[in-house]
């Protein structure tokens, strides 16, 4: 189910607001439909109890030969009337709830004079009690009823006719007693309403949603638009790229944040700044003295102080160029490019086999990556050397995931301590318990390694095999 909903801001706040709109036009809609069906009742009973009082006056001030003609003519298929010496509606019915009130409706549309008149409501789907036909001009009309037929089944004037339509429901029954002992009888047929005259409230409420919509989609893509660029922006900065100062736009809290990124941007901009001109001043400082100690450590007669002062003067040097370059690698500001991450680790592989150094490459496919392709080399090729000096040889596989692509670094060396596997990546650290002192290094290999990965938005491990050896992984995310 969770994947099915939006992940977006956009998409969320658009499917909230629809279904807040569809939840509440539906429920207008229930509210107008039941309203204008009660309405439409309303007005056809009105018209029913119209018609009846009319028919009552007809029938007393006419002669009963014509009573016939009279009721034929006032009936149609959803409205029939006739007489019949027992009344069709129930007397007790018509005395309660409803009926009660329908009953008093009647009789203020009767004329003076008239002593019992019933109402009886029936809205639970009965059919009407006889089919009804318009009598045919050459038919008998003298016989107003049969006294053999139970009030269940009213009579007719005319023959029977053909069947009523089936969506087709009595409504109303009423009973008038009219001079004469006799009740005059109506029914009325509720047709069940097609869904098409609700068509013009299901088209409003399109139209609604659909202009709802787009003013969302604007107001949201003028809001999300904006955070997006400064989640880009951000990423890029955290991959230690050179990003451009973002345009203020959107709503004036999109606008205070993307000011403060800028200046979050700026500062972090003239830190490094700083801090590289510094490392170069100091360099530049420290070389002028190591100059002057080995020049003066040329005239000391003693060989073995001699060799042990150079020794020390060409380690401090060998460390003051490696601060240099990890300060660099830190402040670099490589474009980044879209590379074959597959043909960039075998290439290096390639390169080291050519000088004499035992590496495997296991052949990938193509990996399309943006990255800045001379300092992920140059990680990725310091990793590769540790992997030959200390364990005598690399082998070097890639695997691509749904969210990252990972490059593994074996070999077959002694491998870390496991309490120690962590510390390594900090300057100027050597495991002298597993690393060869002989084989050159001050402990800024890895350091450098881990602040290229990270720049990349990417995290490297160490772990010691269970066959023996030591595991670097790379992990770089793939967006």
């Amino acid at each position: 189910m969770k994947r099915l909903l939006p992940q977006t801001l956009a998409g969320q706040m658009i499917a909230l607001l629809l279904l807040a709109l569809i939840g509440s036009q539906l429920l207008s809609f229930w509210f107008f439909f039941d309203e204008r069906r009660a309405a439409v009742r309303a007005a056809a009973r009105g018209q029913v109890f119209s018609r009846t009082g009319s028919i009552v006056r007809l029938l007393t001030q006419t002669p009963p030969r014509l009573h016939a003609q009279i009721l034929d003519a006032a009936s149609n298929p959803r409205l029939r009337f006739w007489l019949s010496p027992e009344p069709v509606a129930d007397e007790t019915e018509s005395d309660d709830g409803r009926g009660a009130l329908l009953t008093d409706h009647l009789r203020r549309e009767l004329p003076s004079g008239i002593e019992k008149a019933f109402v009886n409501v029936n809205e639970d789907g009965e059919s009407f009690s006889r089919p009804w036909r318009r009598r045919q001009p050459h038919e008998h009309s003298a016989r107003e009823y049969r006294p053999d037929r139970s009030r269940a089944e009213p009579l007719l004037h005319g023959r029977p006719a053909l069947p009523r339509h089936p969506g087709h429901r009595v409504g109303l029954k009423v009973s008038v007693l009219i001079p004469g002992q006799r009740w005059l009888n109506a029914e009325t047929a509720l047709r069940i309403p097609p869904l098409t005259w609700a068509l013009p409230s299901f088209v409003a409420i399109g139209v609604t949603a659909v202009a709802l919509i787009i003013i969302v989609v604007v107001m949201v893509r003028r809001i999300t638009q904006p955070m997006q660029r400064l989640a880009t922006a951000a990423d890029r900065l955290g991959r230690g790229e050179s990003v451009e100062p973002l345009r203020e736009e959107g709503p004036r809290d999109i606008r205070l944040t993307t000011r403060a990124f800028d200046r979050m941007r700026e500062r972090l901009q003239r830190f490094v700044q700083d801090r590289t001109r510094m490392l170069a001043a100091i360099s530049h400082d420290l070389r002028t003295p190591l100059t002057t100690l080995r020049l003066r450590a040329e005239f000391i007669d003693d060989p073995d102080a001699k060799k042990k002062m150079l020794a020390t003067i060409d380690e401090m040097n060998a460390m003051v160029e490696a601060t240099l370059t990890f300060a660099r690698e830190e402040s670099a500001q490589e474009d980044t490019r879209m590379v074959d991450l597959a043909a960039l680790v075998e290439s290096i592989c390639a390169d080291l086999n050519d000088i004499g150094q035992d590496t495997r490459f296991k052949p990938h496919a193509t990996a399309s990556y943006a990255c800045r392709p001379i300092g992920l080399k140059r990680a990725v090729r310091n990793l590769i050397e540790n992997a030959v000096r200390y364990g005598a040889r690399a082998l070097v596989h890639m695997e691509v995931r749904d969210t990252a692509y990972l490059i593994f670094v074996d070999d077959d060396g002694p491998g870390i301590p496991e309490a120690k596997l962590d510390s390594v990546f900090e300057p100027f650290m050597r495991i002298d318990e597993s690393r060869n002192e002989e084989s050159g290094g001050i402990g800024l290999g890895l350091s450098i390694v881990r602040s290229i990965v990270q720049s990349h938005g990417g995290e490297i491990t160490l772990a010691n095999r269970s066959e023996g050896g030591l595991r670097a992984t790379i992990t770089l995310p793939r967006d």
